[in-house]
């Protein structure tokens, strides 16, 4: 079983001496959450704990304890504090290691192992022997009930590549993996919070039915500056109060802003996990949103492009120029020996472009035009997934699109920019893991160049939406043959293997994906000819 999480979102407007001590308790919960960012990670006695984003762990509780009498919110708010604080603290961590792993295979693949490992690039940290640490890692792995075969051959491989090193060759690895990230923690800025989503829980909250107001629900919640709990009504949509009454709620929390309160309450959704080797391709596209590795297509984009490009393009062109040519005049009226008559004349001109950029209604609506039609689009393609294969146990594979990687000139790069295939995929991905169906991303390279039959890749075996192979004649829809592709990778461990060793080298990785497929084509041909 698998738990799935989502939230609802309620909201209320209190009054102002309410008001008030939401805000200062908002105020105050978002300085204690700055002071423990600003302690814990001066102390590396903590890091471990940081990094595994262990917020239950007896140092990190012992250290809320130990701050407890320095402010006035209590162990509730102080508890609830911490966890924030180790949150946004272990994603700069995150941040850090990653920083550093991109920098050590470019720049020093000796030091690889040391960031493969959180507890490695701990034991870097603290100076720790990493062996011994290795073997803790190991040991624990083999002790566990439900053991994992994959961890555990990942950590003594691990210990294997240390081995090949000599002590002096490890001592200086360390030292220099912990120099580096000293450097970084010195040079980036720490995570600051400006406000903070205060969190609750039961020992400062309910959240209850109401019956004698004309609200949803009601809010009891004690407050900084209060010596009862209050009571905040508060309404939500008619979709999320089905949610509510439908799952269970966990605590919730709520922010204040411009004298408005938005509570947030998740809940929650248990799923059945499954394995399946029944596997679905899917190719996101423009003509064809989605076309699947059965055949199937699902909403389309044509025409959208078009309208882009002829319609929103022109007007935001024209409104981002009158705003440049404002920009101009208002430096120009600021600059020394500027007499007063250019300046009369500047000021009416600056005005007049203001005005105009003001009234500019027909730029707002048709961008609304355009974003209402593309996410009606959005909508009916994964619906018609979802529809096809609810009822299901199968493993939805997709491409894994980066799409900052915009390196194929002013045209496409704008036409990428306004493409929604990101956002199909990640409103696709989301109702699958709702549902409870496993999906997987796939390398995306050259899946829509390479022959599923004889593995033969070239640029020729496309042309637009027809896909024939230059070397078997192998013909099919493009989209579908690029959707089959995907669902191949899905289950091809050694491309998987490739995309992981080679995950930050995007050129070798391409390099291998290559030979890969040579070697299995050349293998085909040797077998057509036996």
């Amino acid at each position: 079983m698998a738990t799935k999480t989502k939230s609802v979102f309620l909201y209320g407007n209190p009054t102002k001496v309410k008001g008030e001590c939401f805000r200062e308790t908002q105020k105050a919960f978002t300085a204690l959450v700055n002071f423990f960012i600003n302690e814990m990670v001066q102390d590396e006695t903590y890091t471990l704990d940081l990094l595994n984003n262990n917020k239950k762990s007896s140092r990190i509780k012992g250290f809320e304890k130990a701050k407890r009498h320095t402010h006035p919110l209590g162990s509730a708010y102080g508890q609830n504090a911490i966890d924030y604080a180790v949150k946004e603290l272990h994603n700069h961590l995150i941040r850090i290691k990653n920083k550093l792993y991109g920098y050590v295979v470019h720049k020093e693949e000796r030091l690889k192992p040391y960031l493969q490992s959180i507890g490695l690039f701990h034991a870097c940290i603290r100076d720790e022997d990493e062996m011994e640490t290795l073997q803790k890692l190991i040991q624990n792995e083999q002790d566990k009930k439900n053991l994992q075969e994959e961890t555990l051959q990942f950590y003594q491989d691990l210990y294997k590549t240390l081995l090949s090193f000599s002590a002096e060759e490890r001592r200086q690895h360390r030292e220099d993996v912990r120099m580096l990230y000293r450097e970084k923690l010195e040079n980036w800025k720490l995570p600051f919070v400006k406000k903070a989503t205060v969190q609750l829980d039961t020992r400062v909250c309910s959240l209850e039915k109401s019956e004698d107001t004309c609200s949803d629900y009601v809010l009891r919640v004690k407050l900084l500056g209060s010596s009862k709990w209050i009571k905040m009504p508060v309404t939500g949509s008619r979709r999320g109060l089905r949610r509510l009454d439908q799952y269970k709620m966990c605590s919730p929390s709520f922010f204040l802003r411009n004298g408005k309160l938005k509570v947030t309450v998740p809940f929650k959704k248990k799923t059945r996990t499954y394995k399946t080797k029944n596997v679905i391709g899917l190719d996101a596209g423009i003509t064809d949103l989605l076309y699947s590795s059965e055949g199937e297509q699902y909403g389309s984009f044509k025409g959208m492009d078009h309208f882009y490009n002829e319609k929103v393009q022109p007007k935001l062109h024209m409104r981002s120029n009158l705003r440049n040519k404002m920009r101009s005049y208002q430096k120009e009226l600021h600059r020394d020996g500027v007499t007063e008559e250019r300046k009369a004349v500047l000021r009416e001109k600056i005005h007049h472009m203001a005005s105009m950029l003001h009234g500019q209604k027909k730029v707002s609506k048709c961008r609304r035009v355009y974003a209402h039609e593309v996410n009606r689009r959005l909508n009916e393609a994964v619906n018609g997934v979802m529809g096809t294969i609810q009822n299901r146990k199968v493993l939805v594979a997709m491409e894994s699109l980066d799409l900052t990687e915009f390196d194929r000139g002013k045209t496409s790069n704008r036409r990428d920019s306004s493409w929604i295939r990101g956002k199909l995929i990640g409103k696709l991905q989301e109702k699958l893991d709702w549902k409870g169906i496993a999906f997987k991303e796939v390398d995306p390279a050259y899946t829509s160049k390479a022959c599923p039959v004889c593995h033969h890749i070239d640029d020729c075996n496309r042309n637009g939406k027809t896909f024939e192979c230059t070397v078997c004649f192998h013909t099919s829809d493009a989209d579908y043959n690029a959707s089959v592709n995907i669902a191949l990778r899905a289950l091809d461990e050694e491309l998987e293997t490739i995309s992981k060793d080679y995950a930050y080298q995007k050129k070798k990785r391409h390099d291998r994906i290559k030979a890969l497929y040579r070697k299995r084509h050349k293998a085909y041909i040797q077998k057509l000819s036996a």
